[in-house]
């Protein structure tokens, strides 16, 4: 086999590679999204009780401050790992289409003697 043929099939199973563990971080953020989502929706349910029974903000401020803390930086760690699995994506759609390439013009390139 010559190089640009093994080049090429390392480029596909490194992008492929790359695009799949893209896929598990997209699965893995999709529960993170939901989670926060849910525990958004039980802040917003006390609060709302406790407005109701008229309880100072002051007296409140600590247990909701503390989650809805908890929650932006789920969100922020959110937004990083949605950066890397954009570019593990991208950097794996790339290496497929070179590696497809490669493989393809390797099985016309004929090795001179």
């Amino acid at each position: 086999m010559n190089k640009l043929k093994t080049l090429g099939i390392i480029g596909i199973l490194v992008g492929a590679g790359a695009y799949y563990g893209s896929y598990e971080i997209n699965e893995q953020l999709n529960a993170g999204r939901q989670k926060i989502q849910n525990a958004q929706k039980s802040i917003d349910q006390g609060k709302d009780l406790l407005s109701q029974t008229h309880v100072p903000n002051v007296l409140t401020k600590p247990f909701t401050g503390a989650a809805e803390k908890k929650i932006s930086e789920g969100q922020e760690e959110i937004n990083r790992y949605e950066k890397i699995s954009s570019f593990l994506k991208n950097t794996g759609i790339i290496l497929l289409l070179l590696g497809a390439a490669g493989v393809f013009f390797g099985f016309f390139n004929k090795a001179k003697k």
